[in-house]
């Protein structure tokens, strides 16, 4: 998460490939007026970049849990 830029990140960005993963939330392909699925997935990139650098400067992991 840390090498890749907001930038990079917006640019890969798509929408179908998310909704044909079936990721969490299902809001990629919905209607702009409901919101913006692209802004909402760069609005947290900063926090979970924070995160992730904080755990490992702490010599902490992070679990994951899919199901």
């Amino acid at each position: 998460v840390a090498a890749i830029s907001d930038e990079e990140l917006a640019r890969r960005y798509s929408p179908a490939a998310m909704k044909e993963a079936d990721i969490y939330p299902n809001i990629w392909e919905r209607p702009p007026e409901e919101g913006d699925a692209r802004e909402y997935v760069l609005s947290y990139v900063t926090t979970l970049r924070e995160f992730l650098i904080n755990a490992s400067r702490g010599g902490m992991g992070m679990l994951v849990y899919l199901s």
